[in-house]
């Protein structure tokens, strides 16, 4: 077991990743808008911070580097920084979130992408793939149009997989 927790440390530590994270401090469950949120099922927030905690020194011990955005009072779902936008090559596109419970977090993460240096697009803005494509990625675009009448898009129809 041991000699397969150091091969994974020395695996991930050749392929170093940069993360945002937000601690939950104001996470809870106020209001439902997905099949997983339920009013009812009270939240632990000393359980929640401590796994988060958890999830972050194994980042953090796997040799990747974590940024943090400061949780904002009445975003209770910030903690799912995951959404807050897409990064490729230093150009970030923030999040234009579907519900009004969750708006506010796309301008906080906005600011944070532009405090942090990071330069802003727009959704949807004229040129872009030209930008992505001059950073060496090669843009697919996909119509996924019937899929984001559900607030989801390529990041959420996928899970990257890293045998």
């Amino acid at each position: 077991m041991t000699q397969m927790h150091s091969t994974a440390r020395r695996d991930a530590a050749q392929r170093a990743r940069t993360y945002l994270m937000c601690p939950p401090e104001h996470f809870s469950v106020d209001y439902v808008i997905n099949p997983w949120m339920n009013r009812a099922v009270p939240v632990d927030p000393v359980r929640a911070m401590s796994q988060w905690q958890q999830l972050n020194a194994v980042f953090a011990g796997l040799g990747h580097t974590v940024h943090f955005i400061d949780p904002e009072p009445g975003l209770p779902d910030m903690v799912f920084a995951a959404n807050g936008g897409t990064v490729i090559g230093g150009k970030a596109l923030g999040a234009r979130f579907r519900y009004p419970q969750r708006a506010a977090e796309g301008m906080a993460y906005l600011d944070w992408f532009r405090r942090s240096g990071f330069q802003s697009v727009r959704e949807q803005a004229s040129g872009l793939a030209a930008q992505i494509e001059a950073t060496g990625f090669e843009p697919v675009p996909v119509d996924l149009s019937e899929l984001r009448k559900a607030g989801g898009g390529p990041k959420c129809c996928t899970l990257e997989l890293r045998p």
